[in-house]
């Protein structure tokens, strides 16, 4: 996650022969609540599933996450069966932190009943500070 300069503090210094200062810089975090991102049509109390078209969209959102990051799809061990093509991202600023969702276009060519298993991830440069990720399954039920 980047960090995110909030405000420098000035503090004055002086041994009573010289004076000086010593700027800090603040800088402030914040986890989104809840701690990973939600996906549309999921009930998070549960590993969700979701029955879906071969052609649609996803959406998975973090709230009150600051600073701002990215979030981006992937499949596991199925890329080339499934993409995610046009990516809409919102960012809603609030008093403090952020609220932050991804809209994707997704196109697959999967047969009716096959399953693939998608994330929506976190990216940022320093992603070590927010790792956080929300797992899926697609089940596809007919070709367009």
């Amino acid at each position: 996650m980047a960090k995110v300069n909030i405000s420098a503090q000035v503090c004055p210094l002086s041994d009573g022969v010289s004076d000086g200062a010593t700027v800090y810089e603040i800088i402030i975090y914040v986890n989104p609540i809840p701690n990973y991102p939600v996906i549309e049509g999921c009930n998070h109390d549960k590993y969700c599933v979701l029955n879906v078209e071969n052609k649609g969209n996803l959406t998975c959102s973090l709230y009150g996450i600051r600073p701002k990051v990215q979030l981006y799809w992937m499949a596991f061990k199925e890329e080339e069966l499934i993409s995610f093509k046009t990516q809409q991202r919102l960012v809603v600023e609030g008093k403090d932190t952020f609220d932050i969702s991804l809209s994707s276009a997704y196109h697959s060519n999967f047969k009716s009943g096959d399953r693939v298993t998608v994330v929506c991830k976190v990216t940022s440069p320093d992603v070590a500070l927010f790792d956080m990720a929300t797992t899926i399954d697609l089940i596809f039920f007919g070709r367009y």
